[in-house]
């Protein structure tokens, strides 16, 4: 993707502040990690969905985020499942106005600062997915999962992985579909550096799926509604 002239005022000016905000969630999380009380890290996921999800958004001028479809967001918890375009969809879905933790791999966890930042936050290891999730849908909190796997190199939706529809179908917890948008305009999977002077992220909440007892149905037709989403979000920009 070509960068046009006015990326670069983007990059210096909005990667400083995602460093601002990423350092203040930081300190939060490791100040709420001190409450021995706090088993859930409820504090932790605040500070993430304050600082990352609302406040960097407002004080980004580059950075615009247009919502649709949050009135599904009714009868959670929920298992969100998401494509994956960058890095930034984490802090983008912090926004949803609902508690959440993030499913990451296990080799995430051990990498240096921004491991012990998700270890601190209470995020769930996908080593222990099931255990984990399953704690936390009980105490009503969402899970966000991208069942991807990894981000999209071309903006296409990949093949899903079938975690996050087992424990659907285990537990009963509905499946709430999220297709996004413009977020690889800010950082790809190739490129870390923005393409043009304002990234415009749509996202769009679908309704939620009922599980029943086939998780590879429950898959499919999750990803086909974020395929169809996804296209429609495209030809209407």
């Amino acid at each position: 993707m070509k960068r046009t002239p006015g990326a670069w005022v983007h990059g210096f000016l909005g990667w400083g502040n995602y460093l601002f905000w990423t350092v203040t969630v930081g300190v939060f999380i490791a100040l709420g990690a001190l409450n021995p009380t706090d088993r859930l890290r409820r504090f932790g996921g605040a500070a993430l969905s304050w600082c990352w999800g609302r406040f960097m958004w407002w004080t980004t001028p580059f950075w615009w985020r247009r919502w649709e479809g949050l009135e599904h967001l009714a009868d959670g918890p929920f298992i969100i499942v998401a494509n994956h375009q960058s890095t930034i969809d984490i802090p983008c879905l912090f926004g949803l106005p609902l508690p959440l933790k993030v499913s990451a791999r296990p080799g995430i966890f051990r990498v240096p600062v921004m491991g012990r930042f998700l270890s601190l936050s209470g995020q769930v290891d996908t080593d222990r997915f099931f255990e984990q999730s399953v704690e936390a849908l009980d105490a009503g909190i969402s899970i966000v999962v991208f069942p991807e796997g990894s981000r999209s190199a071309d903006g296409s939706v990949q093949r899903f992985h079938s975690g996050a529809f087992k424990l659907a179908v285990q537990t009963g917890r509905p499946i709430l579909p999220v297709a996004m948008d413009g977020a690889q305009e800010i950082m790809s999977k190739r490129a870390y550096f923005p393409t043009a002077l304002v990234a415009n992220v749509k996202i769009r909440v679908l309704p939620p799926l009922v599980p029943g007892d086939d998780a590879k149905a429950l898959s499919q037709e999750a990803r086909q509604r974020i395929v169809d989403a996804l296209a429609d979000l495209r030809k209407a920009a």
